[in-house]
This record gives structure tokens, sequence and C-alpha cells, in this order.
């Protein structure tokens, strides 16, 4: 289950912020979206799980997620002030699973 759950992947136009906050799990699925590019240039995810899976090896298209400090540091520095995200300060990270990944150089 999932408090949010993006199936059909995720796009941001023109670098608008998105951030995401659940008390449960995200999900971004870009699995079988054959007809376009799933891209957010500055995102920002505060839940207990969160969950990635790009395109499928057959399809050309790409998930690309990005976070950029200049962009996201003084909204996130903002709201973490208003105490209005939780876990703010708390320093995570993601496990990456080998095998299950590929970086690519553009």
């Amino acid at each position: 289950m999932a408090g949010v759950w993006f199936f059909g992947g995720i796009r941001s136009e023109d670098e608008v912020p998105i951030i995401l906050v659940s008390n449960d799990r995200v999900v971004i699925e870009h699995f079988e979206n054959y007809t376009s590019e799933g891209q957010a240039e500055n995102l920002s995810v505060f839940a207990g799980n969160v969950f990635l899976m790009g395109p499928t090896v057959a399809s050309v298209k790409t998930l690309a997620l990005s976070y950029d400090p200049a962009v996201m540091g003084p909204l996130i520095n903002a709201l973490s002030r208003e105490r209005a995200l939780p876990n703010s300060s708390s320093a995570g990270g993601f496990t990456l699973l080998s095998g299950s990944w590929q970086e690519l150089t553009p």
C-alpha cells in the first residue's frame, strides 16, 4: 500500500518544485509508460519508505529525478522552521541494490 503513488511516472514542467509528504510509502513507477518521459528537476520526498521504478529495458523512455539545493534548500528550510515536514532533520539515504539500477551519462 502507498500513501502517494504515481503509477505512470511523474513529470514537472518548467522546473516546478515538488515536495511529496506521506506518513506511509511514496511510490513513483515509470514501468511501462511508453508515451512520455518522466522528469522532476526539483523533487524532495519525506516518507517512511520510497519506492522508485524506472522504465523497462525495452523502453526508450527515461525517468530522471533530481534535486537542486539552490532551489529546494530555501523551500525545505522554510517548511522545516514551520514544522510542516516530518523527519526533516534526519539524515536519510537510499540503499542501492546491486544490479537493480543503471546510471547513464548523457
